[in-house]
């Protein structure tokens, strides 16, 4: 979040103070809640794949059995039929994502568009295969450490008071403690030719889980982060030191200072031309909310074409007042 309210603090108070779930179904609030969580193709198979992991690899391997992901990609193919019926009868304006649990999804081709193609409902069923196939071929031996683990925890919310006022929440796809007395924490990543890596965001999980004290046995220097590719099956592993941990501190107390304008007052009190826009074209271009702050919320791109897409902070601070 420390970089999205540098490159725009508009789109952070959209995001975090202006969307609403209660709000009005017609109001700009409400659908600034819908266009935050809204999915585009390439975002939705992510979340797909990351769901199936969860749901049906990890606790398998919790309970050293291992996966038969021929079932796992059974499963993974019928929620992407339930979550495509979920987004195109919009039972998203009915039903909370709470009720609906893993089949809740609203993509950006129903909410904006003329609705996902089959076309694109078929090349996310074969994406989302095709991943899976990747992680059981080229990540079988990480697969194997998780089986052996002393413990293992896929998606786990780390939440602590860093001080008393700024509270860290942080959610890395998989950490577990080896047979070697050893952590990992694991993203996985559904990317290819972007030149990006994750070594960052790892840091900050490794930070969260080293401070929150949780774990007392993990320390940077018995920490193992992996990024898991499964595009590519290639991995790429990143050391962190204490030298890591005090930028990781350094950027949350930065990031705390710059949300204070965000978060002084009310949500009601507030509107987003409080706010500066982004710095850049490049920002709006891939903006997850540009529909509801240039007053369009008409489709704009198509389907298939890459947008931001918004879940669940994977790491964010808040002040606490």
């Amino acid at each position: 979040m420390d970089v999205m309210v540098r490159t725009c603090p508009r789109r952070v108070f959209y995001r975090s103070r202006f969307a609403s779930a209660t709000a009005a179904k017609d109001s700009p609030r409400y659908k600034t809640f819908l266009l935050a969580q809204a999915l585009d193709p390439p975002a939705w198979r992510g979340h797909l794949v990351h769901s199936a992991i969860n749901e049906w690899v990890i606790p398998a391997l919790k309970k050293r059995m291992w996966p038969d992901f021929e079932w796992v990609q059974e499963q993974a193919v019928a929620l992407v039929s339930r979550q495509a019926e979920f987004s195109r009868t919009q039972k998203y304006l009915q039903v909370s994502k709470n009720s609906a649990k893993l089949d809740y999804c609203v993509l950006r081709a129903d909410l904006l568009g003329e609705g996902l193609s089959s076309e694109h409902l078929e090349e996310t069923k074969q994406g989302v295969i095709a991943a899976l196939e990747v992680l059981e071929d080229r990540h079988i031996d990480l697969l194997g450490r998780v089986r052996h683990a002393r413990w293992a925890e896929s998606e786990k919310e780390i939440r602590f008071y860093l001080d008393e006022e700024i509270f860290v929440e942080a959610i890395p796809d998989l950490i577990f403690y080896d047979s070697n007395k050893q952590g990992v924490i694991v993203d996985w990543k559904l990317w290819d030719n972007t030149g990006g890596t994750a070594r960052e965001q790892l840091f900050a999980y490794a930070f969260a889980a080293c401070r929150c004290g949780w774990w007392p046995a993990l320390k940077p220097e018995n920490m193992e982060l992996i990024e898991a590719n499964l595009i590519s099956g290639e991995q790429a592993r990143y050391e962190v030191t204490e030298e890591d941990f005090d930028d990781v501190d350094d950027r949350i107390f930065t990031g705390v200072d710059q949300l204070i304008p965000v978060y002084e007052k009310p949500a009601k009190d507030s509107a987003p031309d409080d706010f500066a826009p982004a710095d850049g074209p490049g920002a709006c271009q891939h903006c997850s909310v540009l529909e509801v702050c240039n007053g369009s919320f008409l489709p704009r791109r198509k389907a298939n074409e890459s947008v931001e897409s918004v879940s669940p902070e994977l790491f964010s601070i808040r002040r606490i007042a």
